[in-house]
């Protein structure tokens, strides 16, 4: 998780919400934009092997748009 919060430059504490339920105040596994496109961009960097498709099901037929 600290890699993670580094390159999306937020903390530790941010990332762990991602991971909690949104029952119990997390996000319910959804990453929210702005630290999603830190991410992308740490991965066109090659710090990181991500892509869209590994974010949300459907980002690569645009579903996640729609």
């Amino acid at each position: 998780m600290k890699r993670t919060a580094y390159l999306a430059e937020c903390t530790v504490n941010y990332v762990h919400r991602w991971t909690t339920r949104v029952e119990g105040g997390g996000t319910g596994g959804r990453i929210p934009d702005k630290p999603r496109r830190r991410l992308l961009d740490a991965a066109k960097a090659g710090l990181v092997d991500v892509t869209p498709a590994d974010f949300e099901q459907g980002w690569e037929s645009g579903e996640a748009t729609k």
